[in-house]
């Protein structure tokens, strides 16, 4: 079974080598390095209103790294929410809103800390606007789970641990 895969990471700037720690502590996963198997998604990712940028591609080896797949059966959308509501700063606008959060976290939530690679929905601002609607009891558990199915252009790949780094390839 081949265990490289090739992901590409949209930003304004051209990274040849992708380091630990690139990204900002308040996002989904925390400072980590965000990409996706789509390359459609990344040209997304790069281009802001006021400029153009780079879609980066690289080649990972997964044959040794711990993966964490929220997408796959064993987890459903709460597992996932609970991971972004960990880590990302929003609105909690009642305190049955904070309750729901930290159930939330205290029984879905997973230590994503444990796993080198970890996949799942992406969760940009419009991704995250349906997760705190979700939070604010806004609309369902259901509602939230048919608008995060988007395919490849739902999901993003987090690369987690410094030792994902050492087995990367442009």
């Amino acid at each position: 079974m081949d265990t490289k895969i090739t992901l590409f990471h949209g930003s304004e700037k051209i990274i040849e080598t992708p380091t630990f720690d690139m990204g900002r502590e308040n996002n989904d996963s925390g400072s980590v390095f965000y990409c996706t198997e789509s390359e459609e998604l990344a040209n997304e990712w790069a281009v802001s209103s006021l400029r153009d940028g780079f879609s980066n591609r690289y080649t990972l080896d997964t044959e040794y790294l711990n993966i964490l797949n929220l997408n796959s059966p064993n987890y459903t959308i709460l597992n996932w929410i609970a991971v972004l509501v960990e880590h990302r700063l929003f609105t909690i606008r009642t305190p049955v809103a904070r309750r729901s959060k930290r159930y939330l976290i205290d029984n879905f939530g997973i230590n994503v800390n444990a796993y080198d690679l970890v996949k799942g929905y992406r969760a940009d601002d419009s991704y995250f606007d349906y997760a705190e609607i979700f939070l604010n009891n806004g609309i369902s558990v259901e509602q939230l789970a048919r608008a995060m199915r988007l395919g490849k252009l739902g999901e993003q790949i987090v690369l987690k641990s410094k030792f994902t780094f050492f087995v990367y390839s442009v």
